[in-house]
């Protein structure tokens, strides 16, 4: 399956924390349905960085976007758009969002913790969306890197966040906001 049909989810008053809610109701969504992908996108105008007003949510087919908006707690705070449709012939700008793990400093075995110091470091300079786990209360944060590319589509398996994994990569279409 492709992403082939989006949403745009904006946010009335956008910011970090406003984003981090949205993305908490996202990912409860996407593991509720299991029949369907969901993938999101954070959108930009050309030339800016991303602003947290708008996640964009990619699937593949009306019915699966119809079951999303059944499952989402949809309040005040932000405004949906209408489905729109990715062209069937889909070439051009790509962009992934890749979920990057910065892991546990008891991972790295070596004096000194080189290699988590360094991912930690590079995790500084990426966005994130910061979740609440339901079932222990602890807080904690997913990065992503945003990587660019030119082409076809193919299909995607997104994580429960999703967000495409290093082991299972895939791009979205790169639409910029207007």
């Amino acid at each position: 399956m492709k992403p082939t049909k989006y949403i745009d989810i904006t946010l009335k008053c956008p910011s970090p924390r406003a984003a981090n809610v949205v993305a908490r109701n996202l990912h409860s969504c996407f593991t509720t349905i299991k029949d369907f992908n969901y993938a999101i996108a954070m959108p930009t105008r050309m030339g800016e960085n991303y602003s947290f007003d708008v996640i964009r949510v990619f699937t593949s087919s009306d019915s699966a976007v119809i079951r999303f908006l059944q499952q989402f707690n949809k309040d005040n705070t932000i405004i949906i758009s209408d489905i729109e449709t990715v062209p069937d012939d889909y070439e051009g700008d790509l962009v992934q969002y890749r979920y990057f793990n910065v892991g546990s400093p008891k991972n790295d075995r070596k004096p000194g913790k080189p290699m988590w110091n360094r991912r930690k470091a590079m995790a500084t300079l990426l966005h994130y969306f910061v979740y609440i786990s339901g079932s222990n209360g602890n807080v904690f944060s997913k990065h992503f890197e945003v990587i660019a590319s030119h082409g076809n589509l193919g299909g995607f398996e997104p994580n429960s966040y999703g967000m495409a994994l290093s082991s299972k990569p895939f791009f979205l279409p790169h639409f910029f906001l207007t």
